[in-house]
């Protein structure tokens, strides 16, 4: 469910040969930084002044340009830099001719890093990406948030897109997936939820998006927050855009992926008379723990961990969420975990403990499951809430999904709200796609950002002409 950063594969690096003087750094470099199964380009650009040399990194599959470089030095043929922000460095040694840096770069953990000369650093391809000019109407709004007793406890700010003609119109929230995102949901140099939103206005549909809160141009903290403060976030937008100026209240409903996908029925089932509708986008079906389990299986085998350490993780898995959900008392939850992995670490594989490297590292791992959106979310059942919504609902699951599994959560999701009377429910199973419904190989996360693709138009499609059948212009 967290964003994972992921694979840009390099087929060629175009080297500009004898462009500078041996010893002189200055100019631009690209190199790949592989962690296990997952590969980061990192650009490296150089500048010379006269107190030195200046540089900047761009994560080019990260979609992180421009970040700082506190120090870059060079000493002979030897370079190093530090980013105190990120805590990492890299120790280099300068050969070809001045054309190549070998070195190490050290990030919690230290991992070879090759970087070469180039003419220039390759941009990122998204044939998708919205240019103007654009047929509809957009404007930066702000959402306040309140209370139970009415007072405004944070602001969400967010873009609203409006189609052209007098309305009213229906309108769609957008609601994102876990971590903090953006209003576009901007992930791996993709803009998932801008490409949606274009489409949408473009067909008819007003749609809000917003920065999460304590992201972005919002306010408030994220930290500490569980899905249930995120629908409290959603309503708020719900709310906001049926009580907007060319917008028919009647006709406005919510769309989540992922996390979003979890959050929207628990919008739905608490308002249902201010709900139109529901667009599950990945979305969970089934108690977080077993999802998460399924997803750390299916994550694990993509990057070839061997069954083994698979089985391992799994065991060691289970029992820590087992503990988070069970023991209620602070300090008695946190005792197990440690109990937990004392007992686990001398019999993980060799190949897991490399992984983790120390006994502290998996400790830290094991405390990880014990802040507060990881209990919530891996206690939370999604069926009986999914089983009190009432409104159309639209769930779309993609087939190759490592993350939200498709053939573990779908017909987990159609139950539940079959179970409760829902009949106008439209379930699919998209073939060819994974998390972020992207045609692909494999389904794994490394393989986000080198497709091109955001969003397959057949899903853009799918969505728009389901709103459009029940929900479009009406005279």
């Amino acid at each position: 469910m967290k964003a994972i950063a992921a694979l840009l594969a390099l087929s060629t690096l175009l080297c500009a040969q004898d462009a500078h003087p041996a010893g002189d750094p200055s100019g631009h470099w690209l190199g790949v930084l592989q962690a296990g199964g997952v590969e980061l380009r990192l650009a490296l650009h150089v500048e010379r002044k006269d107190v030195g040399f200046v540089a900047t990194l761009d994560s080019l599959d990260q979609g992180a340009k421009g970040l700082a470089i506190d120090s870059f030095v060079v000493a002979g043929d030897k370079v190093t830099l530090a980013m105190k922000r990120l805590r990492a460095s890299f120790d280099g040694t300068l050969v070809d001719g001045g054309n190549a840096i070998d070195g190490v770069w050290k990030q919690g953990q230290e991992l070879p890093l090759h970087f070469r000369r180039t003419a220039e650093a390759p941009q990122l391809v998204r044939p998708q990406l919205p240019k103007p000019p654009f047929p509809y109407a957009s404007e930066e709004v702000v959402v306040p948030v309140r209370d139970g007793a009415g007072e405004v406890t944070h602001q969400l700010a967010g873009t609203l897109t409006m189609p052209p003609g007098d309305g009213p119109h229906p309108g769609v929230v957008l609601i994102s997936g876990s971590g903090p995102q953006d209003r576009d949901e901007a992930l791996l140099g993709h803009q998932p939820f801008l490409v949606l939103a274009d489409h949408l206005s473009r067909h008819g549909f007003a749609v809000l998006r917003c920065d999460d809160r304590g992201t972005g141009k919002s306010t408030g903290e994220f930290a500490g927050c569980t899905s249930a403060d995120f629908a409290n976030d959603a309503r708020a937008m719900l709310r906001f855009l049926r009580a907007h100026d060319g917008i028919d209240a009647a006709r406005v409903g919510l769309c989540g992926h992922s996390e979003g996908g979890l959050i929207a029925p628990i919008v739905a089932a608490a308002a249902p008379g201010e709900v139109a509708f529901c667009v599950l986008l990945a979305g969970p079906g089934v108690r977080g723990s077993e999802l998460l389990t399924r997803q750390m299986q299916l994550l694990g085998r993509a990057e070839g961990m061997d069954e083994e350490a698979l089985a391992a993780a799994y065991e060691f898995n289970r029992r820590c969420f087992a503990i988070v959900t069970s023991i209620e008392e602070p300090t008695q939850r946190r005792s197990a975990l440690l109990e937990a992995v004392g007992e686990a670490w001398p019999k993980l594989p060799g190949s897991l403990q490399k992984v983790f490297e120390s006994e502290a590292s998996l400790c830290e791992q094991a405390e990880s499951f014990d802040e507060p959106w990881m209990r919530f979310f891996l206690a939370y059942q999604p069926g009986p809430t999914l089983a009190r919504v009432k409104c159309p609902v639209l769930a779309l699951n993609g087939e190759k999904d490592l993350q939200v599994d498709c053939a573990q959560n779908l017909p987990a999701l159609r139950a539940a709200l079959e179970a409760g009377g829902n009949g106008n429910v439209t379930v699919v199973q998209l073939p060819g796609l994974n998390h972020l419904f992207q045609h692909c190989g494999t389904g794994a996360p490394a393989e986000y950002a080198k497709i091109e693709e955001t969003m397959a138009p057949e899903v853009l499609q799918l969505v728009t002409d389901w709103l459009s059948q029940r929900f479009g212009h009406q005279k």
